[in-house]
C-alpha cells in the first residue's frame, strides 16, 4: 500500500505536460479519463469486471455544484456490477481503485456513463464533471455466492449515512471520508506531522452514549502527530486541519475509527461509527 502511494506520487510530481491539469497533480488514462489518488486503502487487487462493487460518489460541475452525492441518502451505496469498459467511463475508473482507495476523476459531461448508471439529467452540456470516489468495498464473482446474510460493512455505512442526513450535515464538511463540525476556532498555523500535540477528547456512539472521556478524567493525551498508533486515523486526520485551541466534532467512519474488530478493550463493537469532540490544547 505505501509503495502504491509513492510511486502515485512520483507519477504525479514528474508529469512535464503544459496540460494545466497535470501540473495540478492529476494523472490521465490512455483515453483521456483524468484522476488524482487522495489516499490508498488496504486493498491488493484492483476492481475487475464482474465484481459487485460498493462506493461513496459524489459528482460536481466544473463549477463545484453538487449534482449527486449518495453519502446524504439513507443505503443509498452505489451498488453494482462491474463490465468491462476501456473509454473513459465509470466502468473506467473503477478499475483503477483498489478496495479502500479514494480519487477524484474528471470526465466529460458527454460521457454517458454517469446519466446511464446515476440517472443524472442535470450535467451541462459541456465541460467536465468532477466525480470522488471512496471505494468502499469489492466483492469478486466467486465470492458472491457466499453472501447469505446482511453484510456488516453495508449496514454500518446505511447508519452512518442516515445519521449524517438526520442531523443535516453537509458535504463540505467531510476530509477525507472525516466529518470535520467546528465547535471553536483556534489561532495560528495547522498542526503538521512530527510536531508534538496535546489534545483531550470525548467519545460517543452514534446514540449519543458517551465511552471515553479524557475531559472528565483530566488525562490530555501527549503525542507525536503523524507517529504510527497514536490516535485512530480519523482523528489523526482531522488534527492536520486544526489550530491551537480549536475544538471540533468528528464524525468517524468504522475503518477510520475501530474498525472491523472494535476496540481492544471491547467497549466499541465491531464495525462502529464514532464520534468524537476533540480539543487541539497545544502544538510544539
Amino acid at each position: 500500500m505505501i509503495f502504491r502511494f509513492l510511486l502515485g506520487l512520483f507519477l504525479a510530481l514528474s508529469l512535464t505536460s503544459c496540460d494545466p491539469l497535470r501540473w495540478d497533480g492529476y494523472s490521465v488514462t490512455d483515453s483521456g479519463v483524468y484522476y488524482k489518488l487522495h489516499y490508498p486503502g488496504d486493498g491488493e487487487r484492483k476492481a475487475q469486471p464482474g465484481d459487485r462493487v460498493y462506493a461513496q460518489l459524489l459528482v460536481l460541475t466544473e463549477s463545484d455544484s453538487v449534482v449527486y452525492d449518495n453519502r446524504m441518502q439513507t443505503g443509498d451505496l452505489l451498488d453494482l456490477t462491474l463490465i468491462k469498459n476501456s473509454g473513459g467511463g465509470l466502468g473506467e475508473a473503477l478499475s483503477l481503485l483498489h478496495e479502500g482507495d479514494s480519487a477524484t476523476f474528471l470526465f466529460p459531461t458527454e460521457n454517458t456513463s454517469l446519466s446511464d448508471l446515476l440517472g443524472l439529467e442535470n450535467l451541462p452540456k459541456e465541460g467536465r464533471a468532477k466525480v470522488s470516489i471512496q471505494l468502499n468495498k469489492l466483492i469478486p464473482p466467486a465470492g458472491k455466492q457466499h453472501l447469505t446474510g446482511p453484510d456488516p460493512e453495508m449496514e454500518e455505512m446505511k447508519v452512518m449515512m442516515a445519521y449524517l442526513k438526520e442531523e443535516e450535515i453537509s458535504s463540505e464538511n467531510h476530509v477525507q471520508d472525516v466529518y470535520i463540525l467546528p465547535i471553536k476556532p483556534g489561532k495560528g498555523n495547522r498542526a503538521q506531522s512530527g510536531q508534538q500535540v496535546r489534545i483531550a477528547y470525548k467519545g460517543y456512539f452514534l446514540d449519543g452514549t458517551l465511552f471515553d472521556d479524557s475531559w472528565a478524567s483530566y488525562k490530555a493525551l501527549d503525542f507525536q502527530l503523524g507517529k504510527p498508533d497514536q490516535v485512530i486515523r480519523g482523528i489523526e486526520i482531522a488534527l492536520h486541519q486544526m489550530r491551537k485551541g480549536e475544538e471540533v466534532r468528528l464524525i468517524i467512519p468504522y475503518y477510520l475509527a475501530f474498525g472491523q474488530e472494535g476496540s481492544s478493550t471491547g467497549i466499541v463493537p465491531p464495525y462502529t461509527t464514532v464520534i468524537y469532540e476533540v480539543k487541539l490544547i497545544s502544538v510544539q
